[in-house]
């Protein structure tokens, strides 16, 4: 009997179709994106890496400083080299300036790490788009 035996990247190509499922991906600094499955409507908004962690800062008890590594950032880095886009890191801000992380923080941590400029997250629709573009983004979508 023949077998048919898909190639590596066959594998990979058609998992990374899976994932996808038809979502938009963005792009920035050599990074993919795509909005988390449940959040299809949010705003998506490139920002500044120093701005948002600026932000996220302010948040004194959820905030993980510059050191902070864990298995979750491992994992992601395991996605990246893959291809694979990573969904957005999903975050709020105060009027203040605050960054709250609803989701992704540990995604934006491993981002960070890599020294990257450039990242994209998601905001809710209700987000105040003043406040964003005083921090320095830029909408995608």
């Amino acid at each position: 009997m023949n077998w048919y035996k898909k190639s590596q990247n066959q594998v990979e190509e058609q998992i990374r179709e899976q994932i996808i499922g038809g979502r938009d991906v963005f792009e920035v600094d050599g990074l993919q994106y795509m909005l988390p499955s449940h959040a299809l409507d949010d705003q998506v908004w490139e920002i500044g890496v120093n701005e948002l962690e600026n932000g996220w800062q302010k948040d004194k008890g959820f905030y993980l400083g510059k050191k902070h590594s864990d298995q979750r950032s491992v994992e992601f880095s395991e996605w990246m080299e893959k291809g694979i886009p990573i969904e957005t890191p999903e975050i709020n801000v105060g009027e203040d300036g605050t960054v709250y992380f609803t989701n992704g923080r540990h995604r934006f941590i491993k981002v960070r790490g890599m020294g990257k400029s450039r990242t994209i997250i998601s905001v809710p629709q209700e987000q105040d788009t003043k406040i964003m573009l005083q921090m320095g983004a830029r909408r995608l979508k």
